[in-house]
This record gives structure tokens, sequence and C-alpha cells, in this order.
């Protein structure tokens, strides 16, 4: 595999070499190009210059807080196309339709990807749905509900995790115990970024 290199750190001959070399580019958006919904300095004209060299240009970013229309309505600037840009729940739909998947999903993320993969036709679990009866703080109790929201989740055959300000500790655990229980459960991530920016300093950041 070839080893990844900033064009920073290439003289001015070797990075037109790698630009020539190249057909197609692709753009995080978040800190890359915006800063919410304010466009970066010198981004649009990089954008633009690439654009000019006849480069295939993309858009990817982890943000599933938006529909891809809003997503490319926010990078009008860059003159993005609705097929250039692609988020975790769009990747997320490609896969699952490339697979035939038919059980049950599992999970944990904001309203909006919940919303389209229910309306391309999945069905989607959420521990409030899977538990709605209260627990009650007890070591019994808690072990009943854990094999209760085990049996109604035997049909899952997918946990997908993603960013959730609301996510509690049921949330959280019912995942576990659906990976850890289930045989064949597959796992996939959306959000897994170490800092999200924001427009004074990180909304999400590892200590």
């Amino acid at each position: 595999m070839a080893k990844l290199r900033s064009l920073n750190d290439l003289s001015e001959t070797e990075a037109q070499r790698e630009i020539a070399s190249t057909d197609a580019v692709l753009f995080d958006v978040d800190g890359v190009l915006l800063s919410d919904k304010a466009v970066l300095p010198g981004a649009e004209a990089a954008v633009q210059k690439l654009r000019a060299l006849g480069k295939q240009i993309g858009f990817v970013t982890n943000n599933t807080l938006y529909t891809l229309e809003k997503i490319q309505a926010n990078l009008a600037q860059f003159s993005a196309q609705f097929d250039e840009v692609i988020n975790p729940t769009a990747a997320l739909l490609e896969y699952l339709r490339k697979i035939d998947f038919q059980k049950d999903i599992y999970m944990i993320s904001t309203s909006e990807p919940k919303r389209l993969v229910r309306a391309a036709g999945y069905n989607v679990l959420e521990f409030k749905d899977i538990l709605p009866e209260k627990i009650e703080p007890t070591l019994g109790a808690v072990y009943e509900a854990q094999e209760l929201s085990l049996q109604r989740c035997k049909n899952v055959g997918l946990v997908y995790l993603d960013y959730d300000m609301n996510c509690g500790y049921g949330d959280i655990q019912c995942a576990l115990n659906i990976i850890k229980r289930i045989d064949g459960v597959q796992v996939l991530s959306g959000l897994n970024d170490d800092e999200v920016p924001g427009p004074n300093g990180a909304l999400i950041e590892r200590y």
C-alpha cells in the first residue's frame, strides 16, 4: 500500500505531478471545507481549481444529523451535486441493498438516520421500543429485563452505532447484549471521530 503523503511536504514539481496523476479527490466537509455553515478560507478556490483541472470531486462527511439534500445545500458554494455527497447513512443503505439484508436493525443514532432506514423498508429497533417497561433498581429486575430484551431482539442481524446525545445506559447495554449473545450479528459504526470540530472549538473530543 502506498504511503500517504501531504502535498504540503512536497516540492511544487512533486505536488503538480501528484495532482496530475489523480482522477478524483474526496473532501471531508466539517473542519475542512466548512465550520458549521461558514466556508473556510481557501476551500472554495481549491475545489473549483480541481474541478477546472477535470478532477472528479466527492464530499464525504460523518455528519448524520442532516439529510444528503441538506448537506448538498450547505455545499452550494462548491457547486456540489447530489451524487457527489456521501455520509454514513447513505453508505449504510447502499450496503444493506447490496447484501439484500432481511433482518432487524438495532440502531443508536439521532432520529434522521432511523427515519431514512425505516423509509427504505427496514425494521429498526430502539431500546425504548424493545423495553418500554419501567425497570426496578434491583439486580434481579435488571437480569430479567436483559433476557426479555434479547428475546425481543432475536431477529436482529445488525447493530448500527452513531451519534446520539440522548443515548442512555440501557441503549448501550442492549447493543452489547445483542453483539455478545446473538450469533452472526454485524456491527457497523457511523460517527467514530476522536474530535468533532465546531465554530468555537471541538463539540466532541477525546480526553
